[in-house]
């Protein structure tokens, strides 16, 4: 479920509303009652679902949610497992519409006030001329938060932290002695599209950001919400200017990221990594504790832990200089020296 301090929610609906605004086929009981969408790995009684995956059938059969959107190649195979089905070729395309149906972010609205009534800061906090502190937002013991910098609704920041002038922090909780550069973004919605005959579409994103303690970011950064949960960086991660972490990604504790790194969504970077300058990590990847990139590699693939990699695509340090090495070798060669034969070419 989303949380209920940065979403209101719009339902419940019925299965064969979801199925009139999705354009899907219904199978199944039209009366069923949906309260909430959730993934498939977490998705139960109450909720919708989408499946685009062969591989995620068995879960669909194991976790029973009351409705799951489901390409025709599918339907047949988890038809028992649901109370209804919303066939439909483009599942993630009829997840965003079912999605903004059943919630809607909690827009601020600080009633002219920079500084909300019921916002709680603690009277050894610091606001900056020209920041905005939201409804139901708290500021800890010591923290400062710099000028026109925004705190959204709701969000929670703890003791001794420094928040840079110009941020914009939303649909977030931050830990003790955090440390946030100038115009850092956190919580704005991670980039999920579903293509439509339209055009692209935007996947609303319900999720949240969590923060630890002792982090430290440099000016520029930027850490999207999760799509149905939390994004997480753990304490004592440090970020360099202008890196980039996207929806549902885990930074592991004590990670070290140098200056322009990006990280896609749903990517778990594991404790101790270290990423050099302009990494790029796919999605979907898993970067093993204590691993180190080196800079500009493009990590396609997950990276077992405590392994040197550079490249791009990147691969295990050696095997990478070795084909530097093999290709220099190449280059240099000089072509065998080929004297004239049976005296052509003499004058």
């Amino acid at each position: 479920m989303a949380d209920l301090r940065f979403y209101r929610p719009l339902g419940p609906v019925v299965a064969q509303e979801l199925a009139d605004l999705t354009g899907s086929g219904l199978r199944g009981d039209p009366d069923c009652e949906i309260r909430d969408v959730a993934p498939v790995d977490s998705s139960g009684a109450g909720d919708v679902t989408f499946l685009i995956d062969a591989k995620r059938v068995e879960v669909v059969a194991d976790r029973k949610p009351s409705v799951c959107v489901v390409p025709a190649e599918f339907a047949d195979r988890i038809e028992g497992a649901c109370s209804a089905l919303l066939v439909n070729e483009r599942p993630r395309l009829a997840l965003a519409r079912i999605a903004s149906r059943l919630w809607a972010p909690i827009e601020l609205d600080h009633g002219g006030d920079l500084v909300a009534p019921d916002a709680t800061i603690d009277p050894d906090a610091t606001v900056a001329p020209g920041a905005v502190v939201g409804p139901g937002a708290s500021i800890g013991a010591r923290t400062v938060i710099g000028p026109n910098a925004v705190i959204g609704r709701a969000v929670q920041i703890g003791a001794d932290c420094r928040i840079g002038g110009g941020s914009h922090i939303e649909f977030a909780t931050i830990g003790d002695r955090t440390q946030l550069g100038a115009n850092c973004v956190i919580g704005g919605a991670g980039f999920g599209v579903a293509p439509s005959p339209e055009g692209p579409i935007s996947i609303p994103h319900l999720g949240a950001v969590r923060i630890g303690d002792d982090v430290r970011m440099g000016s520029m950064c930027a850490i999207d919400r999760g799509m149905f949960w939390e994004t997480v960086v753990e304490d004592q991660v440090k970020m360099d200017n202008l890196c980039h972490i996207a929806h549902n990604c885990r930074i592991g504790r004590g990670a070290v990221l140098a200056a322009f790194a990006g990280i896609s969504g749903s990517t778990n970077i594991g404790a101790g990594v270290m990423l050099g300058g302009r990494v790029g990590v796919a999605d979907h990847i898993t970067i093993g504790d204590g691993a180190i990139l080196g800079a500009f590699s493009g990590v396609m693939w997950d990276v077992p832990a405590g392994e040197r990699w550079v490249g791009s695509p990147a691969k295990p340090n050696r095997e990478f200089f070795r084909e530097v090495a093999a290709l220099k070798r190449l280059a240099t060669r000089r072509p065998k020296d080929r004297r004239p034969k049976d005296g052509a070419g003499e004058s």
